[in-house]
């Protein structure tokens, strides 16, 4: 690139830094950027609960998450295509970056083609657009400077209060005596928590160490030490470990390039915020080495069923299942956003949403082109920033370069730089073993360090860039229909999203208008089963069975997945229409093989028909299962007692006990009984009562009676009476304390 070429850029290609239109801009990206890990702090496709209205602010962000994010990126593509239309800009590109972020984005689009889930995939489409949108956005706002710290320091910004509240959250149950307690924030587990500030904490290091305007240093420090304290109560190990290795990398890479010669001082202080922040915040991370959470096994128990808590083990078994998956669909795989669907089919332990891998999950889900355009574009923007940082390094070293303060916010622009680099480098290596790329937030923060990445290094060394070119009408034509594509999705969700809320809030109320406003939501957002599925339980509780039927049949339409075909089934056996339920039951498991509702509800149709070889071949599925890797290896300490084990045994030992085998009987009576004794001790715990609604509690409580009798009967048959009368003790007081519950509850 020529002199002149750079002049061009800095003249030709600089957007206007007033104005309404500029100014909006700018708003769209901060706000979206600062409100993102509280709004979005989950999967693409999320379901607000079903019949509670929102309450409180987070609450309803929550609530409105996709659209809250899609539309301010959607609108500030439209404000950007606008400008330029009316007046030409010449951009400049990074080598290869936007190649291979059309591809990877052209190629998600069309593994959508065919999706398990189109729903899924199109919300999963829809943010992944907005996010590759935003890198762009801020790549090219970078170039003024005053823009580029004031986005940088919304996705700071965004990170402190998100720590805050997780902060505020440890000591909250601090208060309550519990010390080894991991901090969720906002986010669905403590390991994506930890994900999201790999990719902030760098930054926030790196303004802080350069910047030496005195407020800037507070609210940068403040910050840090909430986000160094945060990350350390979030107990993730691997969490820790990534932001030990960015960190050292920063150091090296910083030093490398010659940034930290004027801000040392800074530096020091830097530690010191960490290790205030860091050491009252190690007690979650030891508990989990010292394992000091009390363990739910009931090992002791004669044929209770032995788990694991080995998150290693499960993710290893998870990453093979992940693989066959991505073999199985190699070329296009099963469609963007649908691992929750296309994995139990390939699947050895039990359910999880994710890969625990975003590497293996994309590949899965979009084929092995998608995977080889995602890292192409990965280290298209990492060789562009590693290139400019050896430029800038030459520069430094130069005698008497001249070198004035880049902005007061940050005096040397290496320090971000190296910065950006290792954040990525971090978020990378701790992805490979979590799929924190798929949160919608942390992909957000990872499409922005990009950006950030992409505009800095412009600046620093503009003459890596590309020579500059105007966007054509083509490009521009494009980028509208995909901003007003997303738009489209983004107001489908809203509406449905408004519509569910408005009923919800008229069916606490108890008013008989709930119902159409439910049917409005489920056909405002038609791809999405979930709202059709509202509405047939709503029929169901109005003993609409026609009604119920046909919005069960719109749920399967819009998506032939496991839980519509299993709701269906749960109909056909309610009407009492077995060969029905039959059928809908086994395409249910043709996509969840493994699934323990689906096969202990059709081994009760099978008994239903007589099918009594259908019904045992189905009820030991799941006893196998018990204690296959399916059942034993669990991701997280102390899981819910699953009960539908007891209900196969159950279902064994009434078969045995009408085939004249007592003995029989009473070996899967007692398993059952272990399983159930187990759930009993622990059905206070809130994780218990989460599991399992009112109703399936008391049909646990009546399922737990009926094994000790029959129990009883089948000893009675074998002459053992020595454990007869401990049975019927253990019967009573189980009536006796299901009687409290019950009083317990009426006065709260």
């Amino acid at each position: 690139m020529t002199t002149s070429q750079e002049a061009h850029i800095k003249n030709s290609a600089s957007w206007p830094q007033s104005g309404f239109l500029y100014t909006l801009l700018v708003a769209l990206i901060s706000v979206t950027l600062f409100i993102a890990p509280v709004a979005a702090a989950h999967f693409p496709t999320f379901s607000p609960p079903g019949y509670t209205p929102p309450s409180g602010l987070l609450n309803w962000m929550t609530w409105f998450s996709l659209p809250l994010m899609i539309l301010p990126v959607a609108a500030a593509v439209l404000v950007t295509v606008y400008t330029v239309s009316r007046r030409p800009l010449v951009l400049t590109a990074a080598p290869y970056v936007w190649v291979t972020a059309v591809l990877l984005l052209g190629w998600a689009a069309l593994s959508c083609i065919g999706s398990l889930a189109l729903f899924m995939s199109l919300n999963a489409l829809a943010v992944l657009a907005c996010g590759i949108a935003m890198a762009a956005l801020i790549s090219h706002l970078a170039q003024h400077r005053n823009t580029f710290f004031t986005l940088i320091s919304a996705l700071v910004a965004g990170a402190g209060v998100e720590a805050a509240m997780g902060v505020r959250e440890y000591l909250m149950i601090w208060k309550t005596g519990i010390t080894n307690y991991r901090v969720f924030g906002t986010f669905i587990n403590p390991d994506f928590l930890a994900g999201y500030l790999l990719l902030t904490i760098m930054p926030t290091i790196a303004l802080f160490t350069g910047t030496r305007m005195r407020h800037a240093r507070f609210g940068y420090g403040t910050a840090l030490a909430l986000q160094t304290a945060c990350l350390l109560l979030t107990g993730s190990r691997a969490g820790i470990a990534a932001f030990l290795a960015e960190l050292m990398l920063w150091l090296f890479l910083a030093h490398f390039s010659g940034a930290l010669q004027r801000c040392r001082r800074n530096l020091v202080i830097a530690a010191v915020l960490m290790a205030l922040g860091a050491i009252p915040a190690l007690t979650p991370l030891l508990s989990r080495g010292e394992n000091i959470a009390p363990t739910r096994t009931a090992a002791h128990t004669k044929g209770a069923p032995v788990m694991q808590s080995n998150s290693i083990l499960f993710r290893i078994y998870t990453w093979r299942g992940t693989i066959d998956m991505a073999e199985h669909n190699l070329l296009k795989g099963t469609g963007l956003g649908t691992f929750d669907q296309g994995y139990p089919r390939y699947s050895t332990t039990a359910y999880t949403a994710h890969a625990h891998n975003s590497m293996l999950q994309w590949t899965a889900e979009t084929g092995l082109p998608g995977a080889f355009f995602l890292l192409f574009t990965l280290a298209a923007v990492a060789a562009f920033g590693a290139n400019a940082l050896r430029l800038r390094r030459t520069a430094l070293a130069a005698p008497n370069s001249g070198e004035q303060v880049f902005h007061p916010l940050c005096e040397e622009p290496a320090l971000l730089l190296t910065a950006l680099l290792a954040a990525l480098t971090g978020s990378l290596l701790k992805t490979l073993i979590d799929s924190d790329w798929y949160i919608v937030c942390t992909l957000f923060a990872l499409s922005a360090s990009c950006g950030f990445l992409i505009g800095l290094a412009r600046e620093v060394a503009p003459l890596a860039t590309l020579p500059p070119k105007p966007l054509s009408k083509t490009m521009l034509g494009l980028v509208t229909l995909g901003a007003l594509l997303a738009i489209v999705r983004a107001a489908q969700t809203l509406d449905a999203a408004w519509l569910q809320a408005q009923g919800a809030q008229l069916l606490q109320n108890q008013s008989p208008q709930a119902i159409a406003l439910y049917q409005q939501a489920a056909q405002a957002d038609p791809f999405n089963p979930d709202g059709w599925l509202r509405l047939a339980s709503l029929q169901q509780s109005m003993h609409n069975t026609s009604q119920e039927k046909a919005a069960l049949l719109k749920a399967v339409q819009a998506a032939s997945i496991g839980r519509t075909w299993y709701r269906l089934g749960q109909f056909y056996q309610a009407q009492n229409n077995p060969g029905m339920a039959v059928a809908a039951f086994q395409k249910a498991l043709a996509c969840d093989p493994h699934n323990l509702q689906t096969l202990h509800q059709i081994g009760n149709t099978y008994l239903m028909q007589e099918n009594t070889a259908q019904a045992q071949k189905a009820f030991s599925t799941m006893t196998n299962l018990e204690h296959a890797p399916y059942g034993t290896v669990r991701a997280i300490a102390d899981q819910v007692v699953e009960v539908e084990y007891a209900y196969a045994h159950a279902g064994l030992a009434d078969i045995a006990l009408q085939q004249g085998n007592a003995s029989a009987a009473a070996g899967q009576y007692q398993s059952a009984a272990a399983i159930l004794r187990l759930y009993w001790k622990w059905r206070h715990t809130p994780s218990e009562r989460a599991s399992l609604s009112p109703p399936r509690q008391e049909a646990v409580y009546h399922l737990y009676l009926s094994v000790l009798k029959d129990w009883s009967d089948a000893l009675k048959q074998l002459n053992n009476n020595t454990q007869i009368a401990a049975l019927n003790n253990e019967k009573q007081q189980v009536e006796a304390d299901h009687a409290k519950d019950m009083s317990q509850s009426e006065t709260q």
